[in-house]
Order: structure tokens, then C-alpha cells, then sequence
């Protein structure tokens, strides 16, 4: 179950990490990505998702997720069923184009940061598909490494942005940054 699991968390890494990477890559060879909000606005007047959600981003999340999960059951025959990979992959996607959608909401812009939710929505829906494709007992078994893999996600998804973000953008605006800034303030 334990394998299982951390298996399981994985695909969902994957999935949620390829977009960027893809993204900056498609850009750098001057290939134009397309919107999954098609550019279009909510009822507020805000973008529904924003520029940095688009449909090679999606698919190569979900096709990398799927990609994973097809080595892991190659090398650890049984870890998943058949389509699991699949649901891992698509929640995971879901939830950051709803953690998109929220943001919008706030009034916040693509990149900026939204504590938890940017970390972590990725993961609980991702958790929750898998829930309602192939049951709770995963999840629920061993629910002191299912914390700890929380935790574990929260903190490496902030440096790992952290990272990428100088990387890319050759400054830091990631959610370290944001909170630094905030924590500094409240001390001043």
C-alpha cells in the first residue's frame, strides 16, 4: 500500500510540474500556446483561468502523468489500475486550473501567489479523483505518511518554484519570496 501511494503521488508531481517546463520551452522556440479559457472573461470581467493556463499544458501534463504511471507499472507490476495514472494525472490538472480560477476571483494575476492553494490543489484534487475512480482504502490506510506527504508537497512545491522562478524569470517571485515579504513587514 505504501508503494502504492507514494506511486500515486508521484504521477501527480509529474503531471503538475510538466506544464511550466513545456511551456517555457514551446516559447523559447517561438511556438504560440493557446488558452483554455480561450481568452475569455467571467462574469466579473476578470480572465476565467489566465494567460498561463493552455491546452499543450494540460495535455502534457496529463501525457507525462501517463507516461509515469506506465514506467511505474512496468517496474512495480500491480501498483495501479490500468487507468489510474489517467485520473491521477486529470485531477491533478483540474485542481490547478481551479486554483486558477480562484485566483482570478481574488483579483490575483498569473504567478501570483495564493498560500495553500498553490501548493496544495494540485494534490487534494488529484487525491480526490482517485478517490471517486477506485476508492478511499489508499488514501486512508496509512494516514501518517499521507501527512507527511503533504507537508513534504507544500514545502518542496515552494522551492521548487522558488527555483524555477529564477530560472526562468531570472528574479525570484515565487511564494518564498511572498511570504519573506510579508514576514518582514509584520516585523517592521
Amino acid at each position: 500500500m505504501v508503494a502504492e501511494l507514494i506511486a500515486a503521488v508521484v504521477v501527480m508531481y509529474i503531471s503538475n510540474g510538466t506544464p511550466p517546463v513545456v511551456a517555457k520551452i514551446m516559447n523559447s522556440v517561438g511556438i504560440k500556446l493557446h488558452r483554455v479559457d480561450f481568452g475569455a472573461n467571467f462574469i466579473d470581467g476578470r480572465p476565467i483561468l489566465g494567460s498561463h493556463k493552455s491546452w499543450e499544458g494540460l495535455a502534457s501534463g496529463i501525457a507525462a502523468g501517463l507516461l509515469s504511471g506506465f514506467i511505474m507499472s512496468v517496474l512495480v507490476p500491480g501498483v495501479f489500475s490500468p487507468l489510474e495514472p489517467l485520473v491521477l494525472s486529470a485531477g491533478s490538472m483540474i485542481g490547478d486550473l481551479i486554483g486558477s480560477f480562484v485566483k482570478r476571483r481574488l483579483s490575483l494575476r498569473p504567478g501570483e501567489c495564493l498560500i495553500v492553494l498553490d501548493q496544495l490543489g494540485f494534490f487534494v484534487f488529484g487525491i480526490l479523483f482517485d478517490i471517486l475512480g477506485f476508492g478511499v482504502e489508499k488514501w486512508t490506510t496509512n494516514s501518517l505518511l499521507l501527512t507527511m506527504l503533504l507537508i513534504i508537497t507544500f514545502i518542496a512545491h515552494l522551492t521548487t518554484n522558488q527555483a524555477f522562478s529564477k530560472l526562468v524569470n531570472g528574479r525570484d517571485d515565487s511564494c518564498w519570496a511572498y511570504l519573506s515579504k510579508k514576514l518582514r513587514l509584520r516585523r517592521l
